[in-house]
């Protein structure tokens, strides 16, 4: 699983390319160390298309953009070691808010996402229960279906 923060990305190459990149060097490794095909590979996403929540998750996007990894922390959590002022090679993942055919439109043009064959949805750590239930929900309606999930317990 890829995670939404990546270290070690080169200057002037987007999140999603790098993301791509990571996917396509571990699937070569796998392969050439097992001599069979990898598992698939998870990557994280950050979505919104219901019109509440793509307000919410874009006040989220720019907390993240200013204060870094201590966005929308919950209170008494340890304090992040990086702030908003990310090293050097350092990139952390879009936030994916719009309507639900421009957020799949978006997740499905974006290189790390096409590379891999699953998505895990990322929740912000002090959304609550209602809006974490919901952005399930709205995910698993709008953007998995274009990704081949049918929904079914066994998945795809």
């Amino acid at each position: 699983m890829t995670g939404t923060v990546l270290h070690d990305v080169p200057e002037g190459a987007s999140f999603g390319d790098h993301q791509a990149r990571l996917i396509d060097v571990y699937r070569t490794t796998w392969r050439d160390k097992h001599g069979s095909e990898p598992p698939p590979v998870a990557a994280s996403i950050l979505a919104g298309t219901i019109a509440g929540l793509r307000e919410t998750y874009a006040a989220y996007d720019r907390q993240r953009r200013t204060e870094g990894m201590g966005a929308s922390r919950p209170k008494g959590v340890l304090t992040p070691v990086i702030g908003a002022d990310l090293p050097a090679g350092m990139r952390i993942s879009p936030v994916f808010h719009s309507t639900p055919d421009e957020v799949t439109e978006a997740v499905l043009a974006n290189p790390g996402q096409a590379a891999a064959e699953e998505i895990v949805l990322f929740l912000p750590p002090a959304f609550g229960l209602a809006e974490n239930v919901q952005l399930l929900t709205d995910a698993a309606r709008t953007v998995a279906p274009h990704r081949g999930w049918d929904g079914s317990p066994q998945g795809r």
